[in-house]
């Protein structure tokens, strides 16, 4: 049931617009999400944590406090995963650098298959671009290394 909800939260994210996306942040997703990370009412699993992680890419409108919450998710097998599919197309590079690869490196903690990184160098190279602090620099490039990131 809890891996359904949280599927059915990323669809509708999807869905909304930035103002819509604040609304439900502040209204309650934030405030669910951190009862999650606390186990209320139930400890997190790998799919409601890979569900979960999903929902950062889609909040354009809160995406410096939903990273800020996410890299709190303890580590797991991330299942099916499409977290990074088309990254180097939205805005995040753009508008949100820092927060991106602070996201990123979150996500390089996890245990992934190889396929999960596909296709992320080119996004990877544009982040590099901005001038990111010296330390989420170099959490860049240690994916690019580990995952070999081509």
């Amino acid at each position: 049931m809890k891996n359904q909800f949280a599927l059915e939260i990323g669809h509708q994210l999807r869905n909304l617009d930035e103002a819509g996306q604040q609304e439900w942040w502040n209204v309650w997703l934030k405030d669910y999400w951190r009862n999650r990370l606390q186990g209320v009412p139930d400890q997190l699993d790998d799919v409601e944590i890979t569900q979960m992680l999903e929902w950062v890419i889609h909040l354009l409108g809160v995406f410096s406090e939903a990273v800020e919450v996410a890299i709190q998710m303890p580590t797991a097998t991330l299942t099916r995963s499409y977290i990074l599919h088309d990254l180097g197309e939205n805005e995040l590079i753009e508008r949100y650098p820092d927060d991106l690869a602070k996201f990123l490196i979150h996500l390089g903690k996890q245990d992934t298959e190889p396929w999960f990184w596909l296709g992320t160098r080119q996004a990877v190279d544009r982040l590099l671009a901005k001038g990111l602090r010296d330390d989420l620099s170099q959490g860049l490039r240690e994916l690019i290394v580990r995952y070999n990131l081509s």
